[in-house]
């Protein structure tokens, strides 16, 4: 009995020996268990869409429940529920030795804001002109400050036209956003005639006037050019009743080219020739 009595007290105090090492709050294992996590610096809350997480030099706090506390450096790999592809209130988590932080986080829609002319393109027409938007760009900027360059096309211009003279604005229509733009057009104008291709100016006494084959070039004031018949209606002066040189006159939309020097000659006779033999080319004495 004796020897009993001295085995159960050596067992007891085995056993408490062994939770004071390992079990009570002073031990080195409980020691080390996490109490809480917390977040130590702030981290990026508001992000646009398409946006990457930002978590640079952020840090969590860890207490132990020693009352030990340590800061750790925050890895994506330890962030869940981060999605910036649609817009709206959305909910991070933070997971560190199976505790968790929760962090409210916002992603804003990427909109366009300003919209202007970076280089300008053609603005000045003339009646019947085409649109020219050689040189036209855009530049776009959005809420998240970035910017981007477009080169305009037709399908970005409304409001155009160019069927009567005066000033108009055009409307630019780039993502949504418009930008009005004034343009003028301006009535063309005649402004000069030329003879491309000559017509006849030699002729006979009662010889009537030829134009075939001739050609008038027309300059108008938007430099374009024009060819075009000339007809015996654009030309005065002309008379082949006698012998002279004549000044003819060219006129064509009230623009006139005169001097134009013509000679009439008389008709003369230069040569004859048997057309045809005689009958008989033989006769006698007397006949």
């Amino acid at each position: 009995m004796v020897m009993l009595l001295i085995c159960s007290f050596s067992l007891v105090a085995c056993g408490d020996k062994g939770k004071n090492n390992n079990g009570d709050s002073n031990g080195s294992l409980e020691g080390k268990a996490i109490e809480k996590v917390e977040l130590l610096t702030d981290i990026k809350n508001t992000y646009f869409v398409g946006e990457t997480l930002d978590i640079d030099e952020a840090k969590i706090k860890v207490t132990y429940k020693n009352k030990n506390t340590e800061e750790i450096v925050i890895v994506a790999e330890m962030v869940s529920g981060f999605d910036t592809s649609t817009a709206g209130e959305k909910t991070l988590v933070i997971t560190y030795e199976k505790k968790t932080i929760e962090v409210p986080y916002t992603v804003v829609s990427i909109v366009l804001t300003t919209m202007v002319l970076k280089s300008n393109f053609k603005t000045a027409y003339y009646v019947g002109d085409s649109l020219s938007l050689d040189d036209g760009i855009v530049t776009l900027t959005y809420n998240n400050e970035t910017t981007k360059d477009v080169k305009l096309t037709s399908q970005h211009i409304s409001n155009f036209s160019t069927a009567e003279a005066g000033t108009f604005n055009l409307t630019i229509t780039v993502e949504g956003k418009t930008l009005e733009v004034p343009y003028t057009v301006t009535a063309v104008e005649l402004v000069s005639i030329s003879i491309k291709t000559p017509f006849k100016t030699t002729y006979f006494v009662g010889d009537s006037l030829s134009v075939e084959n001739a050609k008038l070039t027309l300059t108008y004031s938007s430099g374009r050019t024009e060819d075009v018949d000339i007809n015996k209606d654009m030309i005065s002066g002309f008379t082949s009743a006698s012998p002279a040189t004549i000044n003819l006159t060219l006129t064509y939309g009230g623009k006139t080219i005169s001097n134009i020097y013509c000679q009439i000659r008389a008709v003369e006779l230069v040569g004859v020739a048997l057309k045809a033999p005689f009958a008989d080319t033989e006769y006698f004495v007397g006949e």
